[in-house]
């Protein structure tokens, strides 16, 4: 190769020399690439452990959840806005009663009027045995579920609830009436069918 550049002319191996300089004028100094630094955050991750891996993310999902449910239910507070059913008074024992009426019902839905007996006032027990409650309630059917709590109205330590319950014929519209005892706990005072067993 060395014999061969020496055999062009000087002028040829000028002009090439020429070339070079320009073109690494041009380009300007080479430029040096800085390594990048450790990714620790990657390394660590590598590093840890698969169950310690799902274990953080449990934890944060937990977490975020629990925010959530703090945001959306008003930080835990059992009263029900005005704003959220013109029918539901904003009073802590609205809250109750809305949480009672399911339960009643699947008990009822399930086990017939024994099972709506159990939830009665210990006012409509004393006047009337469990037998005499189921035959209270003989025409009424037990073939309902749940729709919702449409009005409920308090006088004093008692409310009247009107309810929405889905049936074989359709949707059909009850009361009931309760009474909130002084611990909170809601208990049936009347329902359909039960005059036979009212509490004086």
């Amino acid at each position: 190769m060395t014999k061969r550049i020496a055999e062009y002319p000087s002028s040829v191996k000028l002009e090439v020399d020429l070339q070079s300089s320009r073109k690494k004028a041009w380009q300007g100094p080479e430029s040096v690439v800085p390594e990048s630094p450790p990714d620790y955050y990657c390394f660590i991750v590598r590093r840890l452990p698969l169950p310690a891996i799902y274990a953080g993310a449990v934890i944060g999902g937990v977490a975020l959840g629990v925010v959530l449910f703090l945001v959306f239910s008003g930080g835990g507070s059992d009263s029900v806005s005005v704003d959220e059913d013109p029918g539901i008074p904003s009073d802590p024992r609205s809250a109750k009663i809305l949480a009672f009426v399911p339960g009643a019902i699947e008990r009822f839905s399930t086990n017939g009027a024994g099972g709506l007996y159990v939830v009665m006032s210990q006012k409509v027990q004393a006047v009337c045995s469990e037998e005499q409650f189921r035959e209270a309630l003989a025409d009424q059917s037990n073939a309902a579920n749940y729709k919702s709590v449409d009005r409920i109205v308090f006088s004093d330590d008692t409310a009247d609830i009107d309810l929405t319950l889905t049936t074989p014929a359709g949707d059909a519209g009850v009361t009931w009436k309760a009474e909130i005892l002084a611990n909170g706990v809601v208990r049936l005072l009347e329902v359909p069918g039960s005059d036979e067993c009212r509490a004086p």
